[in-house]
């Protein structure tokens, strides 16, 4: 886009690109256990379950998406509860 200022071609300058944010940040590998006749076991990370409030005895929504990803959703908490 070119500005026009008194007569004379002048060019804005341009901006830098955007950052793009990653839609997911790799926190730790994990291994996975197993525990019968359940089925497998992984720890969740006791930083993201500290930062979300998960307690101990808390449900997980969990959702495979279209490339096989597991997605876990912690529980909702209403604002000021602990």
């Amino acid at each position: 886009m070119r500005t026009i200022t008194s007569g004379t071609c002048s060019r804005q300058p341009e901006r830098p690109p955007r950052k793009r944010h990653p839609a997911a940040v790799k926190i730790k590998t994990y291994k996975v256990s197993r525990k019968e006749p359940q089925g497998l076991v992984i720890c969740l990370p006791v930083l993201w379950a500290r930062d979300v409030g998960i307690r101990r005895g808390d449900t997980l929504d969990l959702y495979r998406d279209e490339n096989d990803r597991l997605i876990i959703v912690p529980p909702a908490r209403k604002r000021g509860a602990a």
